[in-house]
């Protein structure tokens, strides 16, 4: 007897996990070099790798809300979406400026020059220069406890928790679409995680 397989959606959620799960496990080493990192060129491209890996599960996590055909399942990663959006606003805007450098640094960026369409946008350096990743540090502290994208700032605090933690959403979300609902509290009590701590 053959094994039932997969359907395109269950494959797609499956994919979704699998790889909010690897970008989960960079941010914490991209994470750990950021804080650990002196500061050089070395860091600015830690940095650069961190904001995409943290964007990427967060792209992971919509794509299982697209795909997993369960009203109370996609709900529920809805909501554990929203709640990350909620604790670090502007991840999706620092990607965009980071993956769309040949605009933003020239100060035409969507966000830089907002109504006009591209091919009536001119270059303007000094919207350019404020384009770039820097690290806001505490007074007393050489640990940098942000990664600031332009003018969007992502908070180092507790990140890797909020990030990991999004995986576990989107099994419990899977499974609840199964017919066997763990919900999101439920799956943060299993692994530990206090939202209230982050926001």
């Amino acid at each position: 007897m053959q094994e039932p397989q997969p359907s395109d959606a269950e494959r797609a959620v499956s994919i979704a996990m699998t790889t909010a799960w690897m970008y989960a496990r960079q941010v914490e080493g991209q994470l750990d070099r950021v804080m650990n990192g002196g500061g050089d060129a070395l860091h600015v491209m830690d940095g650069h790798a961190l904001v995409i890996a943290v964007s990427n599960v967060r792209r992971a996590v919509t794509m299982a809300v697209r795909h997993i055909g369960h009203h109370m399942a996609a709900e529920q990663l809805q909501t554990a979406l929203k709640r990350f959006d909620t604790a670090y606003p502007g991840v999706t805007d620092a990607r965009n400026m980071l993956e769309h450098f040949d605009e933003y640094s020239l100060g035409i960026g969507n966000s830089q020059q907002p109504g006009i369409s591209r091919s009536k946008r001119t270059t303007d350096m000094l919207l350019g220069d404020l384009y770039r990743i820097s690290f806001d540090y505490s007074n007393k502290e050489s640990v940098p406890r942000a990664i600031r994208v332009a003018n969007v700032a992502i908070p180092f605090q507790r990140l890797s928790s909020a990030v990991g933690i999004l995986p576990h959403q989107i099994w419990a979300a899977a499974k609840t679409a199964a017919g066997q609902p763990i919900g999101i509290q439920a799956m943060d009590d299993f692994v530990g995680y206090d939202h209230d701590r982050i926001v």
